[in-house]
């Protein structure tokens, strides 16, 4: 299995073939780097496996699932041999959520850091065609359109023309949506039914696609505390005995070649191992409170942070994270799943983590709470959240508004408020 470099049209501006091979490397998970670097030793008679290649055993006996997120690494490396599209593809990737979702401005964004905005067009539509129908759609609406064009709906079929009117639907209804589009409100209810039946988030996690065994085992937490379980690393040994013998005799340019092979790929291994060490000890203490209690939504954590926190390039973390896996107290992690969007710009909360927070503070309410009520309970590190924000991930959250709960609570004291059930606060 040898790195190579993929062939492209001599006006394209090629990355150096030495960090090309190392992206390459970041991006294999463990058993195809371990098979690569078991070949690589058997045809360089300056590597040799150490004494501790045996210990590692079969690695195939540790599997665990993970997503598609390495399915998606090996997608963006392979269909943009233009450099600026591949770019694009990259960016987008560190955008993409665990709903399969681009955020809603991701064009925009693109076009501001300089790109084409044709460019940007053509990548995130080529991005779309890699499946399942609806990844790559930029916000909730238009991962539904997607959707809906993958199961035959067309564009002006009624659940189609509903999502050009989102967020008139979250903020005022079906009715008012309805007079605009000069329909019956009864036909409406039905396409909106379809639309939720056939439109729905994809679980980037739980998307199986193939299988990889953990690497890390988390011991702790707080001060962050781990172990390779099979560290490739020290997989092999330069024969420095067979190099000092040899230069004494002299030595041919075959045999530089494969000096300078080894001591690449050996720099390479330390620097995978480097990287995911110091990647590991940010994110363990960063997402310590979601680890020791999985109920906890993960805190903010853009890959983008984190290069700009270690002094790693975003796409090197990207690619490192679309395979490692973990394991902490019988669960197994992958570290894709611990990094987030935040909420809004500088905003402390993830979506969830703001659902998180309603759904504790609507639990603990003895007289129901209004938005405004329930925004200036919300202060996470001196930050609270929009009345606006407020109502549309209550209602995301599954919980009725200020009216609907207050009459409950008012004529029926004595019943259970059903929407604690629906999420599970009591």
């Amino acid at each position: 299995m040898a790195i190579t470099l993929r062939s492209t049209s001599a006006n394209i501006t090629r990355p150096k073939a030495h960090l090309v091979a190392q992206a390459e490397l970041l991006g294999m998970e463990l058993s195809a780097l371990e098979r690569f670097v078991r070949e690589t030793a058997t045809r360089n008679p300056f590597l040799q496996l150490s004494p501790q290649a045996s210990l590692l055993g079969d690695i195939h006996d540790h599997e665990a699932s993970v997503s598609l997120w390495s399915e998606l690494e090996n997608f963006v490396a392979t269909s943009f041999p233009h450099q600026q599209s591949q770019e694009i593809a990259e960016a987008c990737l560190v955008l993409l959520d665990e709903a399969g979702r681009l955020p809603e401005k991701t064009t925009e964004q693109l076009v501001q850091r300089g790109h084409d905005r044709r460019q940007v067009v053509e990548v995130i539509k080529r991005l779309q065609e890699f499946g399942p129908p609806g990844i790559f759609g930029q916000g909730m609406a238009d991962q539904y359109r997607l959707q809906l064009l993958a199961v035959g709906f067309r564009a002006k079929d009624l659940p189609l023309k509903l999502l050009q009117h989102w967020q008139d639907l979250l903020v005022k209804g079906l009715e008012p949506v309805a007079a605009k589009l000069g329909k019956d409100v009864l036909a409406c209810r039905d396409a909106l039914e379809v639309l939720v039946r056939h439109g729905h988030p994809i679980s980037m996690n739980e998307h199986l696609e193939k299988n990889t065994p953990p690497e890390v085992e988390i011991l702790g937490v707080q001060p962050p505390h781990f172990k390779c379980l099979h560290d490739v690393s020290k997989l092999l040994e330069f024969d420095q005995e067979l190099w000092v013998k040899l230069r004494q005799e002299g030595v041919g340019k075959d045999l530089l070649d494969a000096k300078r092979e080894a001591d690449k790929l050996l720099a390479y291994l330390s620097e995978r191992h480097r990287v995911m060490v110091d990647v590991l000890n940010f994110m363990l203490q960063h997402q310590q409170r979601h680890l020791l209690d999985p109920r906890i939504p993960v805190l903010p954590m853009t890959m983008v942070q984190l290069s700009d926190k270690i002094g790693v390039a975003c796409s090197t973390i990207s690619r490192l994270a679309g395979h490692l896996v973990m394991t902490f107290s019988g669960r197994t992690i992958a570290l894709r799943s611990l990094f987030a969007l935040p909420l809004g710009q500088d905003a402390p909360l993830t979506a969830q983590g703001l659902m998180h927070e309603l759904q504790r503070e609507v639990g603990l309410e003895n007289w129901p709470l209004s938005d405004h009520q329930l925004a200036t309970a919300i202060c996470v590190e001196g930050w609270s959240p929009s009345v606006s924000s407020v109502g549309k991930y209550r209602r995301l959250a599954g919980i009725p508004d200020v009216r609907a709960r207050r009459a409950w609570v008012r004529y029926l004291p004595r019943e259970p408020r059903y929407w604690l059930d629906a999420f599970r606060m009591v």
